[in-house]
């Protein structure tokens, strides 16, 4: 045999069950099979709450589950906060376009409040093609599934209060459990696959986006053998 060549008598081969490969470069790649839980994409998520309070007099997207488009109605509301600033507003505006050639002082001044009721309605987040309106009609911000009604028509909000949770489904996330023994070999941007007995003989090609900085506290345990 050559120099360096391992030399393995017949029997011990036989008996060890050892079998040969020609050397060759290439990519070592293994497989880590794990069990995965589907859940929203957290960057997907929206929460409709407006900074005011009020009631809510007409629920569009009235059902957990729904499907709502870009710019679709939710809901319209009435808010006392609301009304007093849009109606400041339009008296404003109106008054210094009528003192304009005028009165020019009076104007400027009534121009002074128009802009505060607009900043102040702006601050809460009132377009400009809604400042003379009477209510306000909340939209959707993007094609998205409602996930949480947490009102219903007629109810009153407060200023701040969460009251339809939407989330875009079109992108899901696949949370996966994998042993700290093979986390350590994953990395983002590796080939991910999911397939589920949900839909048999479908199967959904992805990448890993995060491996997440920490281990589930059973993990630990489990790895060190404590209780």
């Amino acid at each position: 045999a050559a120099p360096g060549t391992v030399v393995l008598a017949p029997d011990k081969v036989q008996a060890l069950g050892v079998r040969t490969e020609a050397v060759k470069r290439g990519a070592l790649a293994a497989i880590v099979r794990t069990s995965g839980t589907v859940a929203v994409d957290e960057t997907r998520q929206y929460a409709i709450a407006p900074r005011f309070e009020g009631w809510v007099e007409r629920l569009y997207a009235n059902q957990s589950g729904m499907r709502v488009r870009a710019g679709q109605p939710l809901l319209s509301v009435y808010s006392p906060q609301l009304a007093a600033a849009q109606q400041e507003y339009r008296l404003a505006d109106e008054t210094a376009r009528r003192l304009a050639a005028s009165d020019p002082a009076s104007a400027a001044s009534m121009s002074r409040l128009r802009d505060a009721a607009r900043t102040r309605l702006r601050n809460w987040e009132v377009s400009d093609t809604q400042l003379g309106k009477n209510g306000l009609v909340l939209s959707a911000p993007a094609d998205a599934v409602v996930i949480e009604k947490l009102v219903v028509q007629g109810a009153r909000f407060e200023a701040g209060e969460t009251i339809l949770r939407l989330a875009d489904l079109s992108t899901v996330w696949v949370i996966a459990k994998v042993p700290a023994a093979q986390a350590a070999g994953l990395k983002p941007g590796q080939p991910a696959r999911f397939e589920t007995v949900a839909l048999p003989g479908q199967m959904v090609e992805g990448e890993v986006t995060f491996v997440q900085p920490v281990i589930d506290a059973w993990e630990v345990r489990s790895h060190l053998g404590k209780d």
